[in-house]
């Protein structure tokens, strides 16, 4: 076995395809390294149902979900550790924002509520007054395209100090703004999982292609650009895949990096 431990990756346009499945090559090279020893975790801007809407999760140890604010054990089927939301500043961002802006999605462990009907069935409950009281670990605030996203960005994050807000760019899906509590991110939550399983940075290996991944990239022993990342993910990842998230990009990175096959 490697120097490496655990093996952690994004899901859109890194894991997943631009169809939004995962090849059986990719799924098999996963299984075949967990069953090896390495601890294989997903590391997402999705909830826990999102997540299994898509995939098999048990080809994963552990599911870091709502950016870094849920750590799910995988066997023991058990959030290990929730960030939430203060439920006063939850009212607040709603307040503000919705009557300006495209959509408002918050997300808790298990589901969506949205400001506005989606046709897509995991995004089937309404915020409303009684609902703004659940606990939300995530806010996805979206805006028309013309809409001035750093502008928007600088306020929130002038009144929020506390918080971790970004604009979250996606190959596939536009630009937004996403904001989550007390400045957690996935880097922080892989951080407090390896502390956990007693493993040092330096013996994780990220797979990331877009902006929430860049403090993984930079600060975990062996940062990988997909081949069809952000150019300002290239630029600070230790290594780029040959081939993109289309084409197994992922998958054959590892076999070669591993030396499993």
């Amino acid at each position: 076995m490697s120097k490496y431990k655990l093996i952690a990756t994004d899901f859109d346009d890194t894991l997943l395809k631009d169809d939004k499945t995962i090849s059986n090559y990719t799924k098999d090279t996963l299984l075949e390294l967990k069953e090896k020893g390495y601890y294989i975790v997903g590391a997402t801007s999705r909830n826990l149902l999102a997540s299994k809407s898509f995939f098999d999760i048990n080809m994963f140890n552990y599911l870091i979900l709502n950016n870094g604010s849920n750590i799910y054990d995988v066997k023991k089927s058990k959030c290990i550790y929730s960030n939430l939301f203060d439920k006063n500043i939850i009212i607040e961002l709603y307040n503000s924002y919705k009557n300006i802006c495209k959509n408002m999605i918050f997300s808790s462990l298990n589901h969506y509520y949205v400001l506005k009907n989606i046709e897509d069935k995991i995004y089937n409950k309404k915020i409303t007054n009684e609902t703004l009281t659940k606990d939300f670990v995530k806010l996805n605030i979206f805006f028309d395209s013309n809409y001035d996203l750093e502008s928007e960005l600088l306020k929130i994050k002038n009144k929020y100090k506390m918080l971790n807000s970004f604009i979250m760019k996606s190959n596939s899906n536009g630009n937004w703004i996403t904001i989550i509590p007390n400045s957690i991110n996935k880097l922080t939550s892989i951080k407090w999982l390896i502390n956990d399983l007693n493993i040092n940075t330096n013996e994780v290996i990220y797979f990331g292609d877009s902006t929430n991944d860049i403090q993984a990239i930079k600060e975990l022993g062996l940062g990988v650009a997909m081949k069809n990342a952000q150019k300002e993910i290239k630029d600070i990842a230790n290594e780029i895949t040959l081939y993109d998230n289309n084409n197994d990009g992922l998958a054959r990175f590892l076999n070669e990096k591993l030396g499993d096959k």
